[in-house]
């Protein structure tokens, strides 16, 4: 809450949830970014989702990870889970970025 966020968000995309929790990862207490984005485009979509750290570590993927099951559609929200390996505080700063994927 009193970090450092900037966003950059696709216009076919809407962000509905952008968190962070210490969990365990791997044995040890490990950061995790919960991010779930909604279609707001009139086209199924799939995201491209990069988490940029103060301390030059980063994170991301592709929402849906997979296309065997389809792309999000439109007014559907999807969510992923990034751990930051190797991150057992809290960061200073974050950049979201989150862009749209060519079909």
């Amino acid at each position: 809450a009193d970090g450092k966020l900037d966003k950059t968000i696709a216009d076919e995309a809407s962000l509905e949830e952008f968190s962070c929790v210490f969990k365990k990862w791997e044995g040890s207490e490990t950061l995790h970014f919960n991010v779930a984005v909604k279609n707001t485009s009139k086209e199924p979509q799939r995201f491209k989702v990069n988490i940029f750290l103060d301390n030059d570590k980063a994170v991301g993927g592709l929402i849906p990870r997979k296309t065997k099951k389809g792309l999000v559609q439109p007014g559907q929200t999807a969510k992923f889970v990034y751990p930051v390996k190797g991150m057992g505080q809290k960061p200073k700063a974050v950049t979201l970025i989150i862009k749209t994927m060519g079909k």
